[in-house]
């Protein structure tokens, strides 16, 4: 049978046109006489993508884009049916407590410049100059501590690792659990104190050969987990991972 709207062949178990993505109500009979009445519309012989043996991809990119959820059909058609279904193993972002080393330091400078303020209090100009300087320190931490805190995000699903930066203009990082070949994690005094920390991950991926995460909270399970993904996935598709 023919797709009535695209004039893509349809199985006649299909319950989504290959195509466009149409979903095929009725009984199949139903479904066959409104693909033969959709094609006599047409001509005996189809669309032209129908009659030269287009891939259905090819046809369906001559479509409109059509909405998320008809998108979504199409991902889930063209996806390998051997293939095992993504799974979300942990979402995060830069953890507040990972911020406590840098305020910190800031207070300290903040007292010192204060400090230095109450000094040269009689002298107008290092008055407004210090008070010029603290103002400054206070807006790059505050922007620091914004930026690190709604624009990273992270998410680790059993098949792919993203990594979302940017506020304003969102880039999007996806590095497929398989191609890491190795991570570390580390944890300064501030750190440790919190149970944070950052991980490098190292991956075959040429566009992104080397991945910092930063601002990770319980920094040594959530390191554990993406090697734990990593060897899952390279044992199903039997590829040998050298034991340390």
């Amino acid at each position: 049978m023919h797709c009535q709207q695209c004039g893509t062949d349809i199985p006649d178990s299909a319950a989504f046109c290959p195509g466009c993505g149409r979903r095929l109500t009725g009984a199949a009979g139903q479904t066959g006489a409104a693909s033969d009445h959709g094609a006599s519309n047409h001509g005996a012989a189809g669309p032209p993508a129908a009659q030269a043996g287009a891939n259905p991809a090819d046809a369906a990119g001559a479509l409109p884009a059509g909405t998320a959820e008809q998108l979504q059909q199409r991902v889930a058609h063209v996806r390998d049916t051997r293939d095992v279904p993504e799974q979300e193993l942990w979402r995060g972002s830069y953890s507040y407590k990972a911020m406590f080393g840098t305020l910190a330091a800031a207070a300290l400078l903040a007292a010192i410049g204060l400090g230095l303020l109450f000094h040269f209090f009689s002298i107008v100009w290092a008055r407004y100059l210090h008070l010029a300087c603290l103002a400054l320190l206070a807006g790059v931490v505050g922007v620091t501590m914004l930026r690190r805190r709604w624009g990273i995000r992270y998410r680790l699903t059993n098949q792919r690792f993203f990594h979302e930066s940017g506020i304003f203009r969102r880039v999007t990082e996806r590095i497929e659990v398989i191609d890491i070949d190795d991570m570390q994690y580390e944890q300064n005094l501030f750190e440790r104190m919190f149970d944070v920390g950052s991980i490098t991950i190292s991956s075959t991926d040429k566009s992104v050969p080397k991945l910092w995460l930063q601002g990770i909270e319980h920094v040594a399970e959530v390191a554990n987990l993406i090697d734990q993904a990593r060897r899952a996935e390279r044992n199903r598709r039997g590829l040998y991972i050298e034991s340390s």
